[in-house]
């Protein structure tokens, strides 16, 4: 059910008109995870929205509020622009914390290796922990592209690093919120998009190499020689970009400036069975110039997570 949605610059209500007081927001409009919307635990109808600037921009990582509450029901923005921190990339994902009522939302600081994790539970965003561990986020303003995603159960994190062209897998405690075990992976070329399998033993990595632009990793075994050459290319269309899991287990590739959109279907397979169809979603069916960009929309990625798999999965069941 459709309640609102963000680039995280406008907010939208569900008839696709501005929400009140939803506009303004200080999202970069070309940072690759630009927005992230984040329930409130405890709360009927309180929604936060996260937002990245672009760049290494001075509007760094902020947040704003929704109540659902307000405006007939059809919401309105009540803090708008509370900031976290100053310069970060263009990093953000969250997972339930599946022992607690919370959420974790985890970012990365521009400038080092620093991550800061948030928990977001009914009494409000808790001060950060902050880790630091794996490869600084620094150089040319590139290295501030790429995603980050949590596994569904939020206990391994995975991100890429744009110009350094490196992704990285790291465990995430999350009792604590501390990140750590970091297994970097390097590449012969730039890197973009990331993202987990529902059950977690499988990663995916969108790159600029020409020659293997989607590539499917094994993580099943958690050990980095056996994941480096678990190592298998899907696919040599170029302007891959964005990954993203849904709620029918498949996971969703952005083809820049493409009518349509690929498809992995079975994630969770390994090697070529993965089933991807680089034609499978049409988002223009009807020639009327519609492409997609170099994204999709990010979720709490406990959203996800298959039944039966993982502490209190039936929380997370498909619909």
């Amino acid at each position: 059910n459709l309640l609102f949605y963000t680039d995280g610059i406008t907010v939208i209500n569900k008839n696709h008109v501005q929400m009140a007081n939803g506009n303004g927001l200080q999202g970069g409009n070309s940072s690759t995870q630009a927005a992230l919307i984040v329930p409130q635990p405890g709360s009927n109808g309180i929604y936060y929205i996260f937002t990245t600037d672009d760049f290494a921009g001075v509007n760094g990582l902020k947040y704003s509020i929704v109540d659902m509450n307000l405006a007939a029901g059809m919401g309105s923005v009540t803090v708008k622009n509370s900031s976290l921190i100053g310069t970060v990339t263009e990093k953000i994902t969250a997972v339930k914390d599946p022992n607690s009522n919370r959420y974790w939302i985890a970012a990365h600081e521009w400038g080092n290796s620093l991550f800061y994790a948030y928990a977001l539970s009914s009494t409000g965003l808790s001060a950060p922990v902050v880790s630091n561990i794996g490869t600084a986020h620094t150089g040319t303003l590139q290295n501030t592209y790429g995603q980050m995603k949590f596994n569904p159960c939020g206990n391994k994190l995975a991100l890429t690093i744009g110009y350094t062209d490196v992704w990285e897998y790291l465990d995430f405690n999350t009792n604590t919120g501390v990140v750590s075990n970091v297994m970097t992976f390097g590449f012969l070329a730039h890197v973009y998009g990331i993202e987990f399998s529902p059950d977690a033993s499988k990663v995916y990595v969108s790159t600029y190499d020409p020659g293997r632009t989607l590539e499917q990793f094994d993580v099943s075994s958690n050990n980095q020689s056996l994941i480096g050459v678990s190592q298998t290319s899907l696919s040599t269309t170029i302007d891959i970009y964005g990954l993203q899991l849904a709620n029918d287990g498949k996971v969703y590739v952005t083809k820049s400036f493409s009518q349509f959109i690929g498809v992995i279907n079975s994630p969770n397979t390994a090697g070529a069975a993965c089933n991807y169809n680089d034609l499978q979603l049409d988002v223009d069916p009807g020639f009327m110039g519609i492409t997609a960009a170099l994204s999709l929309p990010g979720f709490v990625q406990s959203y996800f997570m298959p039944v039966g798999f993982g502490i209190d999965s039936d929380a997370y069941t498909f619909s």
